[in-house]
């Protein structure tokens, strides 16, 4: 059996056949957080450089090879 994986959960992965499961960005939490210390900075709150991570999701979908089924 072999399991494919994709990145980004475009739309079409849904749609496909055998469904794509996917690896899907944060996008929405990504852009709040730059958005935040855009703002800090702009208002002289803050100006040091972070580093912050954001967990992604991984969509299961019909793409993978569940092996606890095996």
């Amino acid at each position: 059996d072999i399991s494919f994986i994709g990145f980004d959960d475009m739309a079409y992965a849904k749609f496909i056949t055998p469904s794509l499961t996917t690896i899907k960005k944060p996008t929405a939490q990504i852009i709040e957080m730059g958005v935040a210390k855009l703002m800090a900075i702009v208002e002289g709150e803050q100006s040091d450089v972070e580093q912050k991570i954001v967990d992604p999701e991984m969509v299961i979908r019909q793409s993978v090879v569940n092996l606890y089924q095996h």
